[in-house]
């Protein structure tokens, strides 16, 4: 900690809040607070040794992982739902029962027209198995269709997985490839002119030097769930669009279990429901199942407000007059406010229920930010002990 002289406290004394802020989530509401989910279907597909569900726009058949309580063996199978009810699964058409390959990660397009998997069978042309890549199976008037690669772009000599289409074409998913920020990174192809493009990074707005992986990516492109390493995730993480950007990541309410970890997400937008797995190890078996809560209960609508608000916070701010320190900066980092002035001291702000006020939580002062006629932020106030201290936004 930087040793603060005597002849410079006054001036530390009206700034030290802004010189490192981290803005928390705390203040979100949340009144399902953490919600755990319930197992679905545990007479006929949670029978501890599955994970990865989709299911069709129509919501009559579903997909997921049989794993046998490992990974060495994993194969696809296949439900149909009757009079409310899911019955007895199959093996999937393009998988096989005798799990000859290793086949993850079903993802139903939002158009029901194909169905996104990861395998690791041999590519066209060659006859050895290799790394996951991302292959396809198209629905037709008797049923799913042989499988085929999606697309030589998008495959690399790494493990690809878990692709999730949206509406427009665009695939998103997981890969080890070379040039990554962390161990596993979030890329994007784009579907422009009937082909698919070179996959670009998610960039560090997304990914972390961790691991980010199980993408879903609503049909519109407007939010993006995720699993991730980074240190201190607790839960999904889920990003929006912004302006035509991603947001930073924040957590969803959903509880992790503490003895394992959940992941494979997945929306039902007919009937608005979430889906993902849990899994974990007990006496060297996995023991995975799936579960499922409304989708309501994400708080979808009050994460994006919140997000937003950040992303109006974040940017430099000029003190009038300056006081020592004349310039605060301000960015988002997974979820929270960071800033600094000069480099000082960290502290720490929450959301209050006051719209644009932040809270200091070491002293308790507040933080008001301002906005114009356009309700764009232009400053921001702090009333101290001994006054009032103003930062004027700038631009750009």
């Amino acid at each position: 900690m930087k040793t603060i002289m005597p002849t410079q406290f006054r001036h530390f004394r009206r700034i030290h809040f802004l010189a490192l802020i981290a803005a928390s989530t705390s203040g979100l509401p949340t009144s399902s607070a953490n919600a755990q989910g319930r197992m679905l279907a545990p007479d006929t597909i949670s029978t501890g040794d599955v994970f990865g569900f989709s299911v069709t726009p129509d919501g009559e058949t579903s997909f997921f992982v049989k794993s046998f309580g490992g990974r060495e063996k994993l194969v696809l199978l296949k439900a149909e739902m009757q009079k409310g009810h899911w019955q007895k699964p199959e093996t999937a058409p393009f998988s096989f029962s005798d799990g000859r390959f290793q086949d993850i990660d079903p993802v139903v397009s939002p158009d029901g027209k194909l169905v996104l998997f990861n395998s690791n069978r041999p590519l066209p042309g060659e006859s050895a198995t290799g790394d996951f890549n991302v292959w396809v199976s198209h629905k037709t008037r008797t049923g799913w269709g042989a499988p085929s690669v999606l697309s030589n772009a998008i495959n690399s000599d790494s493990a690809d997985i878990y692709a999730g289409m949206s509406l427009s074409g665009n695939v998103y998913f997981a890969s080890r490839r070379a040039g990554g920020l962390g161990s596993l990174d979030l890329y994007v192809s784009k579907f422009e002119n009937g082909n698919y493009q070179v996959p670009v990074n998610l960039g560090p707005e997304i990914n972390s030097a961790g691991s980010d992986s199980n993408p879903y990516i609503a049909p519109d492109e407007n939010y993006l769930i995720f699993a991730s390493g980074r240190p201190n995730a607790k839960s999904f993480m889920v990003s929006f669009r912004v302006d035509g950007k991603w947001s930073s990541p924040v957590e969803l309410p959903v509880r992790s279990d503490a003895a394992g970890s959940m992941f494979c997400p997945f929306v039902d937008n007919r009937s608005k429901t979430f889906y993902f797995a849990r899994t974990r190890v007990e006496n060297g078996k996995r023991i995975e199942n799936i579960y499922h809560l409304p989708l309501s209960e994400l708080k979808l609508d009050s994460l994006r407000t919140l997000v937003t608000s950040l992303s109006d916070y974040a940017g430099k701010y000029k003190i009038q007059p300056a006081t020592g320190i004349s310039t605060i900066e301000i960015w988002i980092k997974d979820g929270k406010l960071l800033g600094s002035a000069d480099g000082q001291q960290t502290l720490q702000l929450e959301l209050t229920s006051v719209p644009d006020q932040l809270l200091i939580v070491e002293n308790g002062e507040k933080i008001t930010f301002v906005r114009d006629d356009k309700k764009q932020v232009k400053s921001l106030k702090i009333n101290m002990p001994d006054g009032e201290v103003t930062a004027v936004k700038q631009p750009g």
